[in-house]
């Protein structure tokens, strides 16, 4: 026989307009039970049904339907359900026992159902058919039998304790199923993505390569005696093509490398804003004077947990591809917001904009959606930028309404708390 365990739901409630039966229930199920219920259930179970020393049940009282939902409800409120009830079936003059089980079980599916009556006011046929199919009810004839109601008692908190245990295991499993498949998700993505590299790159990147490798080869045409004006052109072709693919290189490497990192870990804290600020002035330094940035900042420091040359790649990512594609507006604006939770980058031009199918696609690398926005593709540049962001706990999203209404890029940062 099992005995109680600390851990089981030991509550109890009775329904019955009779207070002489709370009272004989109570009495069964209490320490101190009579010495003929102890040598009976050793006779019969080789061991005493008593409840072990310091483990009491926990019996509440209703003499109403109503009054025990109420108390059901309650119960549940308060994270403390009831693990079984006896229900009595004639209560008059409210509920029977039948409405009252119907209406509990609405407020807690959970609980075990002992129905007491010396009466067949129902077949269990009828009852059947009320209640439903189920292993939470049995019938206790009244007058009660004491091994048999502490039978019920010890078997049905059990049950009660078991089945809970059970369910939560199962949403347990559950949880590790969704856990699972979303990385699972995560890695059919990742090998999407290689998928796209794999069949893109070669097409891109040979393009890229045979470019300033073509003005590199052109150079075995010169005549080591001819103009020297010439010879100059072609050495500076040589030098710019040269850091074209030293940039190329060096941009795919770091790509490559933040794509493999799922979460950065670092206790530097860079102002946001500040970094924006200095990459802002690098570029109206280095832009036509009739190029505009407008900057909207807090005058606070606008802190994120993350290293500021990772941070300046970002935003000088951003900043570039909005005067890239600025068309002839050539006006930028650049707004920081900042919340308690993240800290906002906006930035906006009002340049090509580009069709909204497209806007998760941009961040592809080599991406070249169909005459919108990057017609020469998207090279590595904003993949780079949204890799970054999403191994610091980010997220780099952008939006346009159309070709030719321009293009917001938005990427947050969780922000430090104040101290």
């Amino acid at each position: 026989m099992h005995r109680l365990s600390p851990d089981d739901n030991h509550r109890i409630l009775i329904i019955d307009d009779n207070p002489a039966i709370h009272e004989d229930i109570k009495q069964i199920l209490g320490r101190s039970s009579s010495s003929e219920l102890e040598v009976v259930s050793t006779a019969l179970f080789g061991e005493s049904m008593a409840s072990p020393a310091g483990l009491d049940y926990e019996i509440d009282s209703a003499y109403q339907g109503q009054e025990g939902l109420a108390k059901v409800i309650s119960a549940v409120q308060h994270q403390r359900p009831y693990a079984m009830g006896f229900v009595d079936m004639r209560m008059p003059p409210g509920w029977d026992g039948l409405k009252t089980i119907e209406q509990m079980w609405q407020a807690d599916p959970e609980l075990q159902i002992v129905i007491c009556t010396a009466y067949s006011d129902y077949s269990w046929s009828e009852i059947s058919t009320r209640l439903g199919a189920t292993d939470q009810l049995l019938i206790l004839k009244k007058p009660f039998d004491l091994i048999e109601v502490r039978q019920l008692a010890a078997t049905l908190t059990r049950k009660w304790t078991l089945a809970r245990q059970a369910r939560q295991r199962l949403d347990e499993l559950d949880a590790a199923v969704a856990e699972r498949t979303r990385e699972l998700a995560e890695a059919n993505a990742r090998l999407d993505l290689l998928d796209h590299l794999k069949t893109d790159f070669l097409t891109f990147i040979s393009h890229e390569l045979r470019t300033p490798l073509n003005a590199m080869v052109a150079i075995d045409w010169l005549d080591p005696h001819g103009d020297p004006q010439e010879q100059a052109e072609a050495i500076s072709l040589v030098r710019s093509g040269h850091e074209r693919l030293e940039g190329l290189v060096t941009k795919g490497l770091a790509y490559f490398e933040w794509l493999a990192t799922e979460e950065v870990e670092t206790s530097e804290m860079t102002d946001l804003a500040k970094v924006i600020r200095l990459a802002a002035e690098r570029l109206s330094s280095g832009m036509e004077s009739e190029t505009q940035v407008s900057l909207s900042a807090p005058d606070v420091p606008c802190l994120v947990l993350g290293e500021a040359q990772h941070l300046m790649e970002v935003v000088q990512i951003l900043l570039d591809n909005a005067v890239k594609f600025s068309g002839a507006e050539k006006e930028l604006k650049v707004d920081i917001h900042v919340t308690a939770q993240e800290v906002t980058l906006t930035v906006i031009d009002r340049g090509q904009g580009f069709s909204p199918k497209w806007a998760s696609e941009l961040f592809r690398p080599f991406t070249i959606p169909n005459m919108t926005y990057h017609s020469q593709g998207t090279g590595l540049n904003l993949a780079l930028a949204y890799a970054i962001v999403k191994a610091y706990g980010g997220q780099l999203w952008t939006e346009s309404e159309g070709v030719g209404l321009g293009a917001t890029f938005n990427a947050t940062f969780p922000a430090v708390p104040p101290t």
